[in-house]
C-alpha cells in the first residue's frame, strides 16, 4: 500500500509535533512463510467462519508466537456466537501478549464500566502512550490508531473526558476516517454524558424541595356555577387564543360588581370541579374559563380578588401543571402584579406560607420584584419586603414546610433584576447556610458581581394596559432588547459551550444531541446507534484486522424535572430554561 504524498506529510508535520512516527507501510511480518495463509483466512473468517475456524485453531497451536491468528480466531469465534470461546482466545491473547495492540483495543473498547477499566488500565500501560507498549520504534498507523481510541475510551469512561478529547484532535489531526473520528467522538460524548448526569445528581444531594399539597378546603361540585351574566357562558366554550376582540370589549361594559361575582365563581369552580374535570381530560376549548376569569379580574383590578387568585396558587403543582402547563408565569405575573401591588402584605404572607409549591410562591416573589422597576419611588418597600421574607427563614432553619432552596435561590434571580444590593448580607447567610446553589443563579460572588453590575430596561417585565393586552399579549412587544452582544463576545460565548477545537465541538454536539432526547424521552438514535463493523489495518499485514463491534451502554437516566437544574449547563432551571425548547 503506498503512501500518498499528502499523507506524508501529515505524518512528517506529526513526527515533527510529537516524535511519534508513523506509517501505512506493511511492517515486517513475524512469519513472512505464512503471510500469504493468513490473509486467505482473514478474508475467510469474515465470509465463512465455519469453514476458517479448523484452520486457525490449528495455526493458534502451531504459531502461538503470532497474535493475529488469535484475533482471528476470536473473530470466528465470535462470529459462530461461540461467545465463550470468543472471550477466552481474547483472554488468552492479552495473557501471552500483552503489548498486542489490537488485543488491548477489543479487551478495553468492550468494557463499559468505570471499574472494569479501571480493573485493566495497565494494559494501556503507564504512562498512557503508544510508547510504553511499542517502544520507540517505526508505527503503525493502524497501532496509533486504535491505541487512541482505546485510550479515549478508556478516558471517556473513567471520567477524564479532557484527555480523550485531547486525543480525539490528534485522530482529526491525522486524516483518518470521518467514520471512526465519529465513532470515537460519541463514546467520549457517552463519558461526558454520564458525567453530567453524575453531577446533576450531586446538585441534588444538597437541594431541599418543600412537599405541596392542596391547602384550601372546598365542597365539590358537579356542574358549572349558575352565573349572574349568562354573556359569561360563552367563556365555557372559547378557549383564550380564539375569543373575539368586540366580545371581550362588550362584556368589559357589563356592571362591573357582577363581573367581579361571576369570575370569582369560574375560579372556585376551577377549583370545586378539579377532580371530575381532570378524569375527563383537559380541552382547551371548554377548559380555559379559568384563564379568562383571572385576565378579565386582573384588567378590573380588582384588588378583593387577589385571595381567590392565590388559592389557585395554594391547590399545588399538580393542578396547577393541569389548569396551566408550563405557562402559569405568562398567565399569573400580569394578574399578581395588578391585584397585589398595593397588597404586598397579603404576597408576603402567601409567600410564607408552609407546603406551598416553591414555583408557585416564585410567582408572587416576582411580582413584588418588578413593583421596584416599574415603580421605583417604592424600591425601599420592596427591599423591606425581600428582607422579611429572607429573615423569616432564616429564624426557621428547620421548617420543613417552609425551607425551599429552589424558592430561594431563584428568588435571588428577581432580587438581580432590581439590583437589590442591600440585601446582599442576608443573601450571604443563606448562601452560608447551604440554601442558595451555585447551580441556579450562581455562587455567591457571581450574584455579588450581578447584583453590582449596571441594570438594564430588559429587567422591566410589562404589564397589560388593559383586558385586550391580556389576549392579544401586545404588551410583551415594550419589553426592551438587551443590546446584541459583540462579535468578541459571540466567539467567546460559542467557545464556552461548544469548545475551540474541532474534537470538543463535535463531542459537545454529540453530547447536546443525547441531552436532548433525554428531555423528550426519545433514544438518541442519530447518534448512538450501533455502525456497521469497524475494520482496521493490521501493522503485520498488507489488509485490514478485524475489530469485533463495541456493544454502546445508553444510560437510561431519570427525567428532568421542572425544578431540577437544566442539563445544559446553563446553571438555570430547566423550567425557566430548555424545558420550552
Amino acid at each position: 500500500m503506498s503512501i500518498s504524498n499528502s499523507k506524508k506529510r501529515v505524518y512528517r508535520e506529526f513526527y515533527e509535533k510529537t516524535g511519534i512516527q508513523l506509517t501505512d507501510e506493511p511492517l515486517p511480518a513475524s512469519n513472512p512463510e505464512i503471510k500469504d495463509e493468513l490473509e486467505e483466512l482473514y478474508h475467510l473468517a469474515q465470509n465463512r467462519p465455519r469453514k476458517a475456524l479448523p484452520k486457525l485453531e490449528k495455526l493458534v497451536e502451531a504459531y502461538p508466537k503470532i497474535p493475529s491468528i488469535k484475533n482471528y480466531l476470536q473473530l470466528c469465534y465470535a462470529q459462530t456466537n461461540q461467545l465463550k470461546k470468543a472471550q477466552a482466545i481474547q483472554d488468552r491473547t492479552i495473557k501471552e501478549h500483552p503489548n498486542y495492540v489490537f488485543g488491548i483495543f477489543n479487551t478495553i473498547m468492550n468494557l463499559h464500566t468505570k471499574e472494569e477499566l479501571e480493573q485493566q488500565a495497565h494494559l494501556l500501560g503507564e504512562p498512557r502512550h503508544i510508547h510504553t507498549l511499542t517502544g520507540e520504534r517505526l508505527i503503525h498507523s493502524s497501532e496509533y490508531i486504535n491505541y487512541q481510541h482505546a485510550a479515549a475510551h478508556f478516558e471517556a469512561l473513567t471520567g477524564d473526558t479532557d484527555s480523550a478529547v485531547k486525543r480525539l484532535d490528534t485522530l482529526i489531526e491525522l486524516e483518518i476516517s470521518a467514520k471512526s473520528i465519529k465513532d470515537c467522538a460519541k463514546k467520549i460524548a457517552i463519558g461526558r454524558f454520564m458525567e453530567m448526569n453524575k453531577n446533576i445528581s450531586k446538585m441534588q444531594e444538597g437541594r431541599i424541595v418543600v412537599e405541596s399539597f392542596p391547602k384550601v378546603d372546598f365542597t365539590p361540585t358537579v356542574s358549572p356555577p349558575s352565573l349572574k351574566l349568562e354573556e359569561l357562558d360563552i367563556f365555557y366554550e372559547e378557549d383564550v387564543d380564539n375569543l373575539d376582540v368586540s366580545i371581550i370589549a362588550e362584556i368589559l361594559q357589563l356592571p362591573k360588581e357582577d363581573l367581579i361575582v361571576d369570575f370569582e365563581a369560574m375560579i372556585d369552580d376551577g377549583i370545586q370541579r378539579y377532580d371530575i374535570l381532570k378524569d375527563l381530560g383537559f380541552n382547551q376549548d371548554t377548559y380555559d374559563f379559568v384563564i379568562h376569569a383571572m385576565y378579565f379580574l386582573g384588567a378590573l383590578k380588582s384588588e378583593s380578588s387577589l385571595e381567590k387568585v392565590l388559592n389557585l396558587l395554594r391547590m399545588g403543582s399538580e393542578f396547577m401543571d393541569f389548569w396551566f402547563g408550563d405557562m402559569r408565569e405568562d398567565f399569573f405575573h400580569p394578574v399578581l402584579f395588578s391585584l397585589g401591588e398595593q397588597q404586598l402584605d397579603k404576597l408576603k404572607s402567601f409567600v410564607l406560607e408552609e407546603n406551598i409549591d416553591g414555583f408557585n410562591r416564585l410567582l408572587a416573589t416576582h411580582a413584588v420584584a418588578q413593583i421596584a422597576l416599574h415603580q421605583p419611588h417604592r424600591r425601599s418597600e420592596v427591599i423591606n419586603w425581600f428582607k422579611e421574607v429572607y429573615t423569616y427563614h432564616l429564624d426557621c432553619p428547620n421548617n420543613t414546610g417552609l425551607i425551599d432552596t429552589d424558592f430561594l435561590a431563584m428568588s435571588v434571580g428577581y432580587v438581580i433584576d432590581f439590583r437589590g444590593k442591600e440585601l446582599i448580607p442576608i443573601i450571604t447567610k443563606m448562601y452560608e447556610n447551604k440554601w442558595i446553589p451555585d447551580n441556579i443563579e450562581g455562587n455567591l460572588e457571581e450574584i455579588i458581581k450581578e447584583i453590582n453590575n449596571p441594570p438594564h430596561p430588559s429587567e422591566l417585565v410589562p404589564i397589560p394596559q388593559n383586558i385586550t393586552e391580556y389576549y392579544t399579549k401586545e404588551y410583551r412587544s415594550r419589553k426592551a432588547e438587551r443590546p446584541p452582544i459583540s462579535e468578541e463576545e459571540r466567539i467567546k460565548m460559542e467557545h464556552s459551550i461548544y469548545g475551540e477545537t474541532p474534537a470538543e465541538k463535535m463531542v459537545t454536539e454529540y453530547t447536546l444531541e443525547m441531552m436532548t432526547s433525554m428531555i423528550s424521552g426519545k433514544k438518541p438514535s442519530k447518534y448512538l446507534e450501533e455502525d456497521e463493523d469497524d475494520f482496521f489495518f493490521d501493522d503485520d499485514y498488507d489488509d485490514y484486522e478485524y475489530v469485533q463491534p463495541v456493544k454502546q451502554i445508553v444510560r437510561t437516566a431519570p427525567k428532568v424535572g421542572r425544578n431540577d437544574p437544566c442539563p445544559c449547563g446553563s446553571g438555570k432551571k430547566y423550567k425557566k430554561c430548555c424545558l420550552r425548547k
